[in-house]
């Protein structure tokens, strides 16, 4: 938010000023403290309705350490992995 400055040169401090006022500060802070939190929450719904599949994924990694796309892909469809 602001304008963009010119190059930074030796000397010169990366921290200028905003070019904004401390409300205008105060509600951009909000706005990336409720974006934060909305996400947070859908995470935490999105994990919790798939708990499941969390588990058996925590418990591949807890076995094999690394997973690849296609196992993982796997897993999620109900098939475990064959060892190779």
């Amino acid at each position: 938010y602001g304008h963009e400055e010119s190059q930074v040169f030796l000397g010169r401090d990366y921290a200028g000023g905003n070019h904004y006022s401390e409300a205008i500060a105060a509600q951009i802070d909000d706005e990336i403290r409720d974006l934060i939190e909305n996400c947070f929450k859908e995470a935490e719904k999105i994990l919790s309705e798939h708990i499941d599949k969390l588990h058996t994924v925590a418990g591949y990694l807890f076995i094999h350490e690394k997973i690849d796309g296609n196992e993982f892909e796997s897993l999620m469809n109900g098939v475990i992995p064959s060892e190779e």
